[in-house]
This record gives structure tokens, C-alpha cells and sequence, in this order.
């Protein structure tokens, strides 16, 4: 088994905090399924991806206001469309570190009109994500979390 894609730790991390040798391989595949498991647990957690992934034509709902905010950041995009028809990048100003497009005006309302194509997620993890799932990885590694 290997990691999924959107794992926010390496198995040598992994191995690190918990002490176990590197040549040891025998719980490499449980620590990767623990390593995943924690990965999709922080992203409930945050409601929203945290590892850096593509999107393209994500829909969005216009809200007649000039913010949108996007499901994940910090994001880099690529394409707007407004029912489908792409729109210059001056006509908005993307808010990097938190997902949010500022219209020059407004969103126009509507359901499912506006479509964003962007990389959204964390592209190196931060060390306080990192911490973080590495302490879940542990609590899970020792049972501590029964059931989950």
C-alpha cells in the first residue's frame, strides 16, 4: 500500500514520532492506512482540503455581494467563469492566504453560475498541521481512538 495523495505526512515522519526504526517495516501499511485516516479526519476537522490539490470549473453559487470564498486556501487561480464565460483576472483580486475573490462590483446571483479553476491546499504542510497530525497518527497508532 502507499499513501494516498493528499497525505499531509511522510511515513519517515510518521516512523520518527513514534519512534520506530526506519528499516522496521512491519507496520508500514497500518501507519499509512493511520496516516490517511488522520489526513481525512483533519480535513472534517478544518472543512476544507488542506493538501494542495487542483480544481477545475468548481461551481460556486453568486451571492450579488463582491466576495466569494472558495472551499479551500491558500489558492493560486487560474479561471473565472460567470455562466460559463471566462472573465479578465482585473475584474477581481484574489486574497491568497484565504481563499476569498473580490469582484470589482459585484458576483452576479445566481445558482451554480460561477466557475473556478485554481490550486487550492497547503503545497508544504505547516508545522502546525504537521504537529498536529502527527499526534492524531500516534493516538490512533496506540488505540487511544477505538472505533474510528
Amino acid at each position: 500500500m502507499a499513501l494516498g495523495p493528499y497525505a499531509l505526512l511522510t511515513l519517515v515522519e510518521a516512523k520518527d514520532y513514534l519512534k520506530i526504526e526506519p528499516a522496521d517495516t512491519t507496520e508500514d501499511a497500518l501507519l499509512e492506512r493511520l496516516i490517511d485516516r488522520a489526513s481525512s479526519m483533519l480535513e472534517r476537522k478544518y472543512g476544507r482540503p488542506l493538501k494542495e490539490r487542483a480544481f477545475t470549473d468548481d461551481v460556486y453559487n453568486g451571492s450579488g455581494d463582491p466576495y466569494l470564498v472558495l472551499r479551500t486556501y491558500p489558492v493560486t487561480v487560474t479561471e473565472v467563469k460567470i455562466d460559463d464565460v471566462p472573465i479578465l483576472s482585473t475584474d477581481y483580486v484574489v486574497q491568497l492566504e484565504n481563499g476569498i475573490l473580490v469582484r470589482r462590483g459585484i458576483w452576479p446571483e445566481g445558482i451554480g453560475n460561477i466557475k473556478v479553476s485554481f490550486t487550492g491546499g497547503y503545497q508544504t504542510v505547516p508545522d502546525w498541521l504537521n504537529a498536529e497530525c502527527l499526534q492524531l497518527v500516534a493516538d490512533l497508532y496506540e488505540g487511544r481512538w477505538e472505533g474510528v
